[in-house]
């Protein structure tokens, strides 16, 4: 994924986990180099006490998420 150019749209939903520090796992819509919107889910630990505070554990492309009631949205804009 290095090089990527994306322009984040809208933070369509996140949860967050309680592991060794917090695991946020956001499902995130995105303006692609070619103005496409695209999906993409991304999960982010936070460890507050490490040098490295937070860590990108995943971010995959997916399909138009469908709505659901069950993602409690925290952060959306």
């Amino acid at each position: 994924m290095q090089g990527l150019q994306l322009k984040l749209e809208k933070v369509i939903s996140a949860e967050k986990q309680v592991v060794e520090g917090i695991m946020y796992y956001l499902v995130i819509k995105v303006l692609s180099k070619r103005l496409r919107s695209e999906y993409y889910e991304a999960k982010v630990l936070v460890q507050a006490w490490k040098e490295t505070k937070k860590t990108l554990e995943g971010f995959d492309k997916i399909a138009k998420p469908a709505e659901s009631k069950k993602w409690k949205c925290l952060v959306c804009v």
